[in-house]
């Protein structure tokens, strides 16, 4: 976050015969293939706090959101990023978010391990300007992502966290003198499907 941003038997014959009982191989014995887990975003590495409201002030260049991420096997493959505006609100094309912002893919699990983590940064005054008021940026992670939805082709094989943010309007009050500004922030009416073979927009947040 840039400046403008605020906010886990007998002696001797027993033993032989122990012995060749643990070396015996039956033919029924098979290899388990390895399964890939979910990647898990951790809510307690996430910054900035997502407890907290984050208020963008006019002129602010970039806002960074980021977490680390748990995952125990991922096949050899990357973890995909995406930033998700207004995630579970539909947009013109039928897409549940207003806009999707891709970033650096993860390396899988491995080596380095502890410096997994997922990033993606906004630029308020770039393509992807906002209205002020308030808004959600959600945080995805997945192996595999949709290229025509940005939604992953298996939610369960998903994580994601959501920061409430104000984005103030220049030139005034900011942020403006209510109890808590995400009451006006717009209520989630859809999700991502559940797996890319449902050609619906799943209903609920």
């Amino acid at each position: 976050m840039t400046r403008g941003a605020r906010a886990l038997g007998w002696v001797g014959l027993v033993p032989i015969a122990a012995l060749a009982a643990s070396c015996l191989v039956t033919s029924d014995a098979e290899l388990v293939d390895p399964v890939r887990t979910q990647p898990v975003l951790l809510a307690d590495t996430a910054l900035p706090d997502p407890r907290e409201i984050l208020v963008v002030e006019s002129g602010t260049e970039k806002v960074s959101f980021s977490a680390r991420v748990r995952s125990d096997e991922d096949l050899d493959e990357r973890i995909q990023v995406r930033l998700l505006i207004d995630y579970g609100i539909l947009n013109v094309q039928g897409q549940p978010y207003f806009a999707s912002i891709s970033s650096t893919e993860i390396a899988p699990a491995g080596e380095g391990d502890e410096d997994r983590i997922a990033t993606a940064d906004w630029f308020p005054g770039g393509a992807l300007a906002i209205t002020p008021g308030c808004h959600t940026f959600t945080l995805m992670v997945s192996h595999e992502f949709l290229s025509e939805t940005a939604c992953p082709v298996d939610r369960d094989d998903s994580s994601h966290l959501t920061w409430f943010v104000f984005v103030c309007a220049e030139g005034q009050p900011c942020p403006p003198p209510v109890d808590d500004p995400r009451i006006d922030c717009p209520k989630p009416v859809a999700r991502c499907p559940e797996a890319a073979g449902d050609p619906s927009t799943s209903s609920g947040p």
